[in-house]
């Protein structure tokens, strides 16, 4: 019989290898960002931020170009993404400035019906939403939504809702699509963790109700400026910029950079999920 020594000795020896084994593992790495349109100088740049991440998906708050019946917008847009897409998953959802073209679905293959879809990236469920369309209430939308935050798997640590939308604003366009009333009842009865959006030209987050909310519509478009107080804001910016997020343990940890790679915020959220 092995001495209790010898045992622990083994022991600790099982352990350091399993940790050296994650430790060599990198973490999944996902990037969130939005609103390209015409800035294409400063969306590729952001995109050769994004490249050194090494991210395993990259997700669109919308408006990828000035105006989706276009072809030759799309053109240059997938000119600037591909490099991206040569490493990673690209994930975008339509924004007004997609004017809801067939352009835009030839353009992409996304799940579900392409207008709202899930997705699952490790440890966090995304569900990318149309708040162009109907999604109150009575929707096939809404529905769709409530169903699926219902059936949200017990393995998943955090659950992010992406639109285009902003709910909450310090800028031009506070709650534009009235989704405070038709939308974001749901998310908050659900427990959802993280609203990402677009369409304002900042980086902002606020926080309401159990859930943090993060305007990313930096990537390229002409920038908006604080036009109104947010009683809800806790920072605001008025740079280009896209967000990272990687999760440790039970913590969802969240940076912005902007385009000089300057830290614009850096934010942590614990999972409440058992």
């Amino acid at each position: 019989m092995k001495s209790p020594r010898i045992l622990l000795a083994a022991l600790c020896a099982l352990l350091f290898a399993v940790a050296a084994q994650a430790a060599a593992e990198p973490a999944d790495t996902l990037v969130v960002y939005g609103d390209a349109r015409t800035g294409h100088d400063i969306h590729r740049k952001i995109v050769g931020h994004i490249l050194t991440f090494r991210p395993q998906a990259v997700f669109s708050t919308g408006d990828q170009v000035n105006d989706g019946r276009i072809q030759g917008e799309w053109a240059v847009f997938n000119e600037i993404i591909s490099p991206i897409l040569e490493t990673s998953r690209f994930y975008p959802l339509l924004g007004n400035h997609e004017r809801n073209a067939e352009l835009y679905f030839k353009n992409f293959r996304l799940p579900g019906n392409e207008r709202w879809y899930a997705v699952r990236q490790g440890p966090i469920q995304f569900y990318l939403l149309d708040s162009n369309g109907l999604i109150g209430p009575g929707s096939n939308q809404h529905a769709w939504l409530e169903k699926e935050l219902r059936g949200v798997p017990k393995d998943v640590k955090f659950v992010a809702a992406l639109f285009h939308h902003p709910v909450i604003s310090s800028g031009p366009y506070p709650d534009e699509k009235n989704l405070a009333r038709r939308l974001l009842p749901l998310l908050e009865k659900y427990g959802v963790d993280i609203v990402f959006v677009g369409h304002e030209h900042v980086y902002e987050r606020s926080f309401k109700d159990g859930v943090t909310h993060v305007t990313t519509g930096g990537g390229g478009a002409p920038l908006h400026l604080k036009l109104r107080h947010n009683p809800y804001g806790q920072v605001f910016a008025s740079v280009h910029h896209f967000c990272v997020l990687r999760v440790a343990g039970r913590t969802l940890e969240v940076r912005a950079y902007d385009t000089d790679m300057a830290l614009v915020d850096e934010f942590r959220i614990k999972s409440k999920r058992q």
